[in-house]
């Protein structure tokens, strides 16, 4: 377990799946979470701080920087939150095109800066929840919109690697595979019996591994990535994903 006592956590879309696990893992670990959504009061525990922010305007990541719970500094910003629809390019409208990049790109964007006088105070880090989709496409899984914003989170971890270095701050993502949570279980349900079983029986040839992710496979990586064990890794995006890049 990584030792993250004293430290200040913010993570967005923290209430269920993956965001949820990684909130765990940093309470575990002794930081106190800060839990950033627009139903983030209604999502996260008792003893967790909560902003309900709409981190898709630029007013709603300037209020979690004028938040009282985040006063003191912030020393990790998980950019979580994130929106997946499986679109071919023909069905892909304006809409669906604009709410994929506001949150998955935009949101990163306007919260690092928003928060970056917090993240200098504390020479804190941030890591970008990013998707094995930057890289790799799956047949039958069409996603433009998707990919590109993934693949511009990945450039833009790596630039502001880049550019915050000097002060301190570290920045890394973090590229899952599929994970087993309540929002995958939705689409899995969603699909016919046909499709629902010819997925399952892909899952060995896809992952090395032979098994799904879990949250805490990636809550894992995300604690280390925010301690002092990986203090000269920035501008990294970690593939945790049971081999599926590999092939």
């Amino acid at each position: 377990m990584q030792e993250l006592s004293g430290k200040t956590a913010v993570v967005t879309g923290g209430g269920r799946g993956i965001g949820r696990g990684i909130a765990e893992a940093f309470a575990a670990c002794g930081a106190r979470v800060v839990i950033v959504g627009r139903r983030a009061s209604t999502e996260a525990r008792p003893d967790w701080s909560t902003i309900d922010a709409d981190l898709t305007v630029a007013e709603g990541c300037r209020a979690v920087a004028e938040h009282e719970s985040i006063a003191g500094g912030v020393d990790v910003l998980v950019n979580n939150a994130g929106l997946a629809r499986f679109l071919p390019l023909a069905e892909t409208d304006e809409d669906a095109l604009a709410a994929h990049v506001d949150i998955n790109l935009l949101a990163p964007f306007r919260l690092s800066r928003a928060l970056l006088e917090g993240l200098r105070a504390r020479r804190g880090n941030i890591i970008n929840i990013s998707s094995y989709f930057a890289r790799r496409m799956l047949a039958n899984r069409p996603s433009a919109a998707y990919s590109m914003t993934k693949g511009g989170l990945d450039a833009l971890t790596r630039s502001l690697a880049f550019e915050l270095g000097p002060e301190g701050i570290r920045v890394n993502a973090i590229a899952p595979g599929t994970v087993d949570t309540p929002l995958f279980r939705e689409n899995l349900a969603a699909l016919s019996d046909d499709a629902r079983a010819s997925f399952e029986r892909g899952i060995p040839a896809l992952y090395p591994i032979g098994r799904l992710g879990q949250p805490a496979d990636i809550a894992s990586v995300a604690t280390f990535l925010a301690s002092e064990q990986a203090a000269w890794m920035t501008g990294t995006v970690v593939s945790v994903d049971g081999g599926l890049t590999t092939h």
